[in-house]
């Protein structure tokens, strides 16, 4: 063989021209100089002997430094931290110090909207929230009837993001992603873009309502308790308690076999699950045993007992899908559509929230009125 390929500099050396140390050299010193050379660990050991100059940037790169000087709109992103030494790099196309990137400002007009104060009808839905379950309690009305009650607190609760012409979304639907719960670890580069853009702090939760145009909110609105209406019914959506691998008396109710003479340690069992020969198959969604709970639960039509606007919290009547500490997505009921599911004392409900100037004045807390007559007063026959 008389030739021989370097890779690194793409050149090709005559061995019957030069020695074999001459061309031993150039490769070493041309693999030396390659970038993946330089960022191997090989060359902390080479580097003292074979010292690598950077080529030198021109100042005409930093002339957007000099343009930014002052002006809070303009960011910058830093270069790499290894320099690469290719042909191209080196006339100085990507060497520049800075990227310059200009944002810009519009107007939002979801936040004119608000201001106008648009009027609630039947057709409106208001944007929901995420809330943490913080456990259950007791709570008495006004007759002495004690209520079981489920506390939901909704922390910092903002709006993220606002998306017009969403995919699967229906045209004459916005939606609209909420965020709860500050956090301050384990946050993704790009989400904390994604919370940059709308100047909140990053979020624990994330989730997406779909609303009508009337009923938006700006991006970064804080959404409070007082949102709701005491007495008013609301959807709850969680995910249920993982009870791990059950049976199918455990998970489906089953009864089982008899648990007299002839049966032989198979009294939990499913019995029979297929057929004969037509079709000769077990037909899908078959009760089995399996994975039990875990799974997205809603519970609808559940009642507001009590608002407490300085903790922020929301007293619904009755249990609520998932363990404590888990996240909650509340929205007004679908099944109860306008004036159903709000109390008669409080219609039209706050639209599309509660006034801040309003929240200054209400106060602590707001309990439903059952009304009727007493429970415990006693018949005349």
């Amino acid at each position: 063989m008389s030739l021989l390929w370097n890779y690194s500099s793409s050149k090709c050396f005559n061995l019957s021209n030069l020695s074999s140390l001459t061309v031993l050299s150039q490769i070493f010193r041309s693999l030396h100089y390659s970038p993946h050379f330089i960022s191997s660990s090989k060359y902390k050991k080479y580097s003292p002997r074979y010292p690598v100059k950077a080529p030198e940037v021109s100042e005409t790169f930093n002339k957007y430094e000099e343009m930014a000087e002052g002006d809070p709109n303009w960011s910058f992103v830093t270069s790499p931290a290894w320099v690469d030494t290719s042909i191209i790099q080196r006339k100085g196309s990507v060497l520049s110090k800075y990227y310059p990137r200009k944002i810009e400002k519009f107007p939002d007009k979801w936040e004119s909207q608000l201001q106008k104060k648009l009027a609630w009808t039947e057709n409106s839905i208001r944007l929901g929230v995420i809330a943490k379950k913080k456990g259950m309690m007791a709570l008495w009305d006004e007759w002495g009837v004690r209520h079981a009650c489920t506390v939901l607190q909704l922390e910092h609760v903002q709006v993220i993001q606002i998306r017009e012409n969403a995919r699967f979304v229906s045209p004459d639907l916005v939606s609209v992603q909420i965020g709860c719960t500050d956090k301050t670890k384990n946050v993704s580069r790009p989400l904390l873009g994604h919370f940059k853009v709308a100047d909140v702090p990053p979020k624990a939760k994330l989730m997406e309502f779909q609303v009508t145009p009337d009923a938006v909110l700006p991006v970064g609105y804080e959404i409070r308790a007082a949102h709701f209406v005491p007495g008013q019914y609301v959807d709850l959506q969680a995910p249920t308690l993982g009870k791990g691998f059950a049976g199918v008396m455990k998970r489906w109710n089953f009864s089982g076999l008899p648990a007299s003479h002839g049966t032989s340690l198979a009294h939990r069992s499913a019995g029979s699950t297929g057929q004969c020969q037509d079709p000769g198959r077990v037909f899908k969604g078959k009760k089995m045993a399996g994975r039990m709970g875990g799974i997205n639960c809603t519970k609808v039509n559940a009642k507001v007992l009590k608002i407490d606007n300085l903790m922020n919290l929301i007293y619904v009547k009755g249990p609520v899908p998932g363990h404590d500490e888990q996240f909650v997505r509340v929205r007004d009921a679908i099944n109860k559509k306008g004036v159903k599911c709000f109390p008669s004392d409080c219609i039209p409900p706050p639209f599309p929230t509660i006034d801040p100037e309003v929240l200054e004045i209400m106060p602590r807390e707001l309990v439903a009125k059952i009304g009727g007559v007493d429970p415990f007063a006693i018949k005349e026959s």
